[in-house]
């Protein structure tokens, strides 16, 4: 097979980075000076009990699951055909369009994105740690059993010999063999567990948020895009602010100055819109593949309420 190069137009090799992968130079877009915070989403109390912790946390996973629901709705659909299918909106999964590919579940069951971040969950609460390879496992025996919706790269990754055993070496091939190009939303969608756990200690959810990501996804865009939304659902379990400052030097940290446009990488504009954005009004968005709204919007937005207070007619409906 011929070897192909690491463009050099779309990254620089930063040494000494505890990664050891290709991290772009864009020191040029950090904020030059102390501008404060820009606090970019409704600032949340401290969580004063535990009980309260619990609801946010709830809120999250529910939240997950009801925006991935609703967000089948828009699954494959440019969002002129979105606009043109959903003149009125998305109001509850009876609104949903019953063709072929939506047909395959039932009104307010979730799909794939849920149920690898379900495989996720597992796994931790199992361990009590981030394990690699037996969270691998568990997406191979998702796949394997279920798979609907399963997105082209993660598909391509886990039906790869050995996957399990060698998860890191399956995703970082099928990277460089897109020469550095692929980087799609995946896991982006099953993400938000990793803002909840070790939510204490940043340093533990982004080392962690990155360790999942890369069992598909390789390409520091998508670990970026994984951390910046692990990091607002954890201001948000702490009560801290979201400031515009943070998630720019965030992105800057991930982002390539050029390359592929295919998947989401890092859109900050994009990701404030779907971050405060209403769950019901989040799919028809020119800017995100209009399926992943939803679930975005549903797991931070869930962070504000308790699960119980959310429309019983979308809440009870949502089904595994």
């Amino acid at each position: 097979m011929e070897k192909t190069e690491k463009p050099s137009r779309h990254f620089t090799v930063m040494q000494g980075d505890k990664w050891g992968g290709p991290r772009p130079d864009l020191s040029h877009a950090l904020p030059t000076e102390d501008v404060g915070c820009k606090d970019i989403l409704p600032s949340l109390s401290p969580v004063q009990d535990m009980n309260s912790l619990h609801h946010r946390i709830h809120g999250i996973l529910f939240g997950q699951a009801i925006g991935d629901a609703l967000g089948l709705a828009a699954e494959g659909m440019s969002c002129s055909r979105v606009a043109a299918t959903y003149p009125n909106g998305v109001n509850g999964y009876a609104d949903i369009l019953q063709d072929d590919f939506r047909r395959r579940w039932t009104p307010g069951e979730w799909t794939d994105d849920t149920c690898q971040m379900l495989c996720i969950l597992d796994s931790l609460l199992q361990h009590r740690t981030v394990n690699p390879n037996d969270i691998a496992a568990r997406f191979v025996g998702w796949f394997q059993h279920d798979g609907r919706g399963i997105g082209r790269q993660t598909y391509n990754i886990l039906r790869m010999p050995q996957y399990a055993q060698r998860p890191y070496d399956a995703a970082e091939f099928f990277w460089k063999f897109s020469r550095y190009n692929s980087a799609p939303n995946g896991a982006l969608m099953r993400t938000c567990i990793t803002g909840i756990w070790d939510y204490r200690d940043e340093a533990a959810v982004f080392a962690n948020t990155e360790k999942i990501c890369r069992l598909t996804h390789f390409d520091p865009r998508c670990i970026g895009s994984c951390i910046i939304v692990a990091h607002i659902i954890r201001c948000g379990l702490l009560g801290l602010p979201v400031c515009e400052s943070d998630l720019l030097a965030l992105g800057a940290r991930y982002a390539p100055t050029s390359g592929s446009s295919y998947g989401w990488g890092i859109n900050l504009k994009s990701g404030v819109f779907v971050s405060t954005t209403p769950i019901r009004e989040a799919t028809p968005c020119a800017r995100w593949p209009p399926d992943y709204g939803p679930t975005i919007s549903g797991r931070i937005s869930g962070r504000r309420y308790r699960h119980s207070l959310r429309p019983a007619g979308i809440r009870t409906r949502t089904a595994p």
